[in-house]
């Protein structure tokens, strides 16, 4: 196993919406990718929730700050709606400050991390994280909290709490109040220290979120064990097996995604890979951004009414605009989603 070498002046950086890599491997902040098709977050192509995702965090942040913005879909101003309330109710009379950076950096290592929206009080610190993601997260046990509080903490300050706003499932969840841990945050860099002088790493479902995964060997190594004949065979006898393949399931398709866009960027840069080549196709259409409505239709040579269809609103949204729940819930129908989850 290589591991390319960093300069000792050169900090790590430990983010806390990073936690859940960082703590479970220290071997991901050792690596270092220096493809010249490695992604840069200019470069990165959002896929269309993480851009949704974006976009409703953009919102929510002006609302905040009472800024003036584009006004959204219906669906999507509920949700809007949704976090900046439970926001404001938190706050009551006292200030929200939005989108707030705080880092230290000690030993070596940075610790860092942009918290949504924070709430200080004399002798309490409130954090809120809004997260709009189709599955629930939960404020209890949350690092990424507990990092962004210790960061934040102010003189005086001697409890701090968790709030995380499922805005899209129109939840709340909330954790705290906890004491503040003097040592807490030189305890992380010390434990990542310490595993750093042994490359200490897991590979599980946490390496899907790991910004070196294509330079990992330990992952491919990993990977390469299932890729011959009878993978699917004997799952009853076999379960520990399937429950590590499970585990690598995410990380496995980021990795390809990884290497169809370096082989489409080595390609176009007029490279030559045998038996592949570029294909274009029509993508999704859409209407040109920033036409107004009635200039498309013009251009049609149709009325503009055509362009717009009528949609009932969904029970969420009901709730929303003020129809008990009870009501809503003897006519709704709420089917039970199946899924796997994986730790």
């Amino acid at each position: 196993m290589s591991v390319s070498k960093r300069k000792k002046s050169e900090a790590y950086v430990l983010r806390a919406s990073a936690w859940r890599t960082w703590q479970k491997c220290a071997l991901s902040l050792k690596l270092k990718d220096e493809s010249l098709f490695r992604e840069r977050e200019k470069d990165t192509k959002e896929d269309e929730y993480a851009a949704e995702g974006r976009k409703i965090h953009a919102a929510i942040e002006s609302d905040l700050k009472g800024q003036s913005r584009e006004k959204l879909d219906i669906e999507t101003e509920a949700i809007v709606s949704f976090a900046v309330n439970v926001a404001k109710t938190e706050a009551g009379s006292d200030k929200i400050e939005s989108e707030v950076f705080a880092s230290v950096l000690t030993r070596g290592i940075t610790i860092s991390g942009t918290a949504d929206a924070v709430i200080h009080r004399d002798d309490e610190l409130v954090i809120i994280d809004f997260k709009t993601m189709y599955k629930e997260i939960s404020a209890e046990n949350n690092e990424q909290l507990k990092i962004y509080a210790h960061l934040l903490q102010r003189q005086g300050q001697k409890t701090w709490r968790g709030i995380i706003v499922n805005a899209r499932l129109n939840s709340i969840s909330y954790t705290g109040p906890h004491e503040f841990e003097k040592r807490y945050l030189s305890g992380l860099i010390a434990d990542v220290l310490e595993r750093l002088k042994t490359n200490q790493h897991v590979v599980g479902s946490h390496c899907a979120y790991c910004s070196v995964l294509a330079v990992c060997q330990l992952f491919r190594v990993e990977l390469t064990k299932w890729l011959v004949p009878g993978v699917e065979d004997g799952i009853k006898n076999r379960k520990d097996d399937w429950v590590r393949l499970l585990a690598i399931m995410k990380p496995a398709e980021k990795l390809f995604e990884r290497v169809k866009a370096d082989a489409l960027k080595y390609i176009e840069l007029g490279g030559e890979l045998p038996g592949v080549s570029v294909e274009f196709s029509g993508g999704t259409r859409a209407w040109p951004a920033g036409v107004p409505a009635a200039e498309i239709a013009s251009q049609m040579g149709i009325d503009e009414s055509a362009l717009y269809d009528k949609k009932i609103v969904s029970p969420a949204e009901l709730e929303r605009r003020g129809v008990p729940r009870e009501k809503i819930n003897a006519v709704a129908v709420q089917p039970t989603r199946r899924t796997l989850k994986v730790k």
